[in-house]
């Protein structure tokens, strides 16, 4: 007779496993950290953020879960924020795609290069958005563009309109909307220039 072993199928979906190791992280900090357990810290905190905003699904997210989102979004890069360039490479590593230039993309050469000019030792600090937008890390790629649609998502239940739609009408371009039925309505928009009349 064989033992079979039978595993518990898991009820908690990824989103909340990270959240729950965020939580168990932010509950680990203690004063007089010494300088590797704060880094290996700002490393984990930044990780599972990012990995919750990622995780999230925005479209379906309430208000308040939006704005939750943006907060954990800006801890984590509060987290990177007190890495050097270096730590940042170590916990968050360039992808190894090197054919960008090829195809018009990001790769490994473009962040190498765009990131020169930034001294490896020094905490990135301020200059976290800057890096992370020339950053060819997937994850960190993802929360970027996850960001950009929470935010959209909040506008839009303030009434406002998303990112793209004010882009796109700052820019004359029409946009449209897909109705349930499948019939495409083009939004109507503010014209961006005043039509002057010779008098």
């Amino acid at each position: 007779m064989t033992n079979i072993i039978k595993f518990k199928k898991r009820t908690k979906s990824k989103h909340e496993l990270y959240s729950n190791a965020l939580d168990r992280v932010c509950k680990s900090i203690k004063p007089n950290m010494n300088k590797d357990e704060v880094t290996n810290t700002a490393i984990r905190m930044a990780y599972y953020s990012i990995m919750i905003v990622n995780t999230c699904k925005p479209y379906e997210a309430s208000y308040k879960e939006l704005h939750k989102y943006f907060d954990i979004a800006q801890m984590a890069k509060g987290a990177l924020s007190i890495l050097t360039y270096k730590e940042l490479q170590q916990g968050f590593p360039i992808e190894k795609e090197y054919d960008g230039e090829k195809f018009g993309m990001m790769d490994y050469f473009y962040t190498v290069d765009e990131l020169k000019g930034f001294d490896s030792d020094m905490r990135i600090g301020d200059k976290i958005n800057e890096i992370l937008w020339e950053y060819y890390n997937k994850k960190i790629m993802k929360l970027n563009s996850k960001l950009a649609v929470i935010m959209s998502q909040i506008n839009r239940m303030e009434g406002k309109k998303g990112i793209s739609e004010q882009v796109f009408e700052d820019m004359g371009i029409d946009t449209y909307t897909m109705k349930s039925d499948g019939e495409l309505v083009r939004n109507k928009r503010k014209p961006n220039l005043r039509l002057i009349t010779p008098s």
